[in-house]
C-alpha cells in the first residue's frame, strides 16, 4: 500500500480522519512525526518510486498511534513499535495459533471481533503512565502480555492493593485492522487472511 492509503486506513481505524479537515491534518502531523522517529522501519522507496507499505509497517504505525492515544510521548511509542517488533511479530502469530483455523480467523475479521478466550491482551500499567509521558525508561513491570484463557484468572487473583492496569484485546484490534485492510484494498477477507499469516509464518521463521 502507498502512504496515503495507509493514513486513509489508519485514519477510518481511530475515527481521526474523515470531513472533519482539522482532524485529517493533526493526524498527518502525528504520521510524521512518528516517521521522523524512524517508525515504520524498512519502508520501500526508491528513486522515482513512492513509499510502499507492507505488514511490518503498518502494524508499527497502528500500535504506535495507540500508545500514543493512550497518553504515551511519540518517542517512546515510536520506540516501543520498533525496539520490540521481535516480540509483536510472535504474538501476530500466536494469536493465528489460537483462532485455530483459517475459517475462524476469517470470522473474526468479519466480525471485527476476536473472541475473548482466544485473544491476547496488553497490560499497561497506569501508575507508570507519567512516566512515559515524560519519555522515561520503561519499567520492567509497566507493560506486559496475557492470553484471554488467562484474564479472568489474573484478575481474580490480582491484590485490591495492585496497580490499576490498562488492557487493550489486541485479537480485536487486530481484525479490525484487517477488515480495513481488506475494504482499502478490495481484497476478499480470506486473502487478506491468509497474505497477513504468511506473514507471520515468515516473521517467526524467516
Amino acid at each position: 500500500m502507498g502512504s496515503r492509503e495507509v493514513e486513509k486506513l489508519l485514519g477510518a481505524r481511530l475515527g481521526d480522519t474523515g470531513l472533519d479537515p482539522q482532524r485529517t491534518l493533526a493526524f498527518r502531523g502525528r504520521l510524521d512525526r512518528l516517521r521522523k522517529l524512524g517508525c515504520p522501519t524498512g519502508v520501500k522507496t526508491g528513486k522515482g518510486r513512492a513509499a510502499t507499505y507492507g505488514w511490518t509497517q503498518v502494524l508499527q504505525l497502528s500500535l504506535a498511534l495507540d500508545l500514543i492515544n493512550l497518553g504515551l510521548t511519540p518517542e517512546y511509542a515510536a520506540a516501543v513499535a520498533t525496539g520490540e517488533w521481535h516480540l509483536v511479530g510472535l504474538l501476530c502469530r500466536r494469536l493465528s495459533d489460537l483462532i485455530g483455523s483459517p475459517t475462524a480467523f476469517e470470522r473474526a475479521v468479519q466480525d471485527e471481533k476476536w473472541p475473548l478466550l482466544k485473544s491476547i491482551f496488553l497490560l499497561i500499567n497506569i501508575g507508570a503512565l507519567s512516566h512515559f509521558r515524560q519519555g522515561d525508561a520503561l519499567a520492567s513491570h509497566a507493560i506486559g502480555f496475557q492470553e484471554g484463557k488467562k484474564i479472568i484468572e489474573w484478575m481474580r487473583s490480582a491484590s485490591p492493593y495492585e496497580a490499576a492496569n490498562i488492557l487493550i484485546d489486541l485479537g480485536t484490534r487486530l481484525a479490525l485492522l484487517l477488515k480495513l485492510v481488506a475494504l482499502w484494498t478490495r481484497a476478499d477477507i480470506a486473502d487478506v487472511v491468509a497474505d497477513f499469516s504468511e506473514w507471520a509464518e515468515r516473521h517467526v521463521n524467516p
